[in-house]
């Protein structure tokens, strides 16, 4: 299964923005954003470890946080470090092979989709 949802999101570049901003309704550019994600425990997707998946609109908590390694979107996402889309956030879209690239290594407490 988690093949599948992978080779789904495959070849799609990864971008991040990390800002500072209190939580706000996310709105990616029409079309842009993702209504699902699959954060991985492991870097690349790496089947050795587990993975969850989240969808639906607005602000969602993770219910295993803070142990995400990388993740598969299919479009634009917000990552949050904290629970109800709190704390520190990254704009990405796209797959993330690597989330300490963007200093968010067993960070996401929350994801918000557009």
């Amino acid at each position: 299964m988690k093949k599948s949802l992978v080779a789904i999101a495959a070849g799609v570049a990864a971008t991040a923005i990390v800002l500072g901003a209190p939580a706000q309704a996310f709105a990616a550019p029409k079309g842009k954003s993702s209504g699902s994600v699959i954060l991985f425990d492991d870097k690349n997707f790496s089947e050795n470890g587990a993975a969850q998946g989240l969808a639906g609109r607005g602000c969602q908590n993770v219910f295993r946080d803070d142990i995400a390694s990388s993740l598969s979107a299919n479009g634009a996402i917000k990552i949050w470090s904290g629970a109800n889309c709190t704390g520190r956030s990254a704009v990405v879209s796209g797959d993330v092979l690597d989330l300490g690239t963007i200093g968010f290594d067993n960070e996401i407490s929350s994801v918000a989709f557009g």
